[in-house]
């Protein structure tokens, strides 16, 4: 099961796991180590599993 603690940036993937017993475990995923669109695409679902949309853009306010 994903973790709340998992990590998502666009050079790293720090996925928190944990299964039924309460084990955890910590598996980076470094960008390098999958072709560019699988990386994406991993980055993409756990994304959205850990409930994390993609940035919106953003607006600057002038105060």
């Amino acid at each position: 099961m994903l973790l709340p603690e998992t990590l998502v940036w666009s050079q790293l993937l720090l996925l928190h796991l944990g299964d039924a017993h309460g084990k955890r475990r910590v598996v980076p995923v470094l960008r390098d180590s999958l072709p560019p669109p699988d990386y994406r695409a991993l980055r993409v679902v756990i994304g959205g599993l850990s409930g994390r949309a993609a940035p919106a853009a953003t607006t600057n306010k002038i105060l």
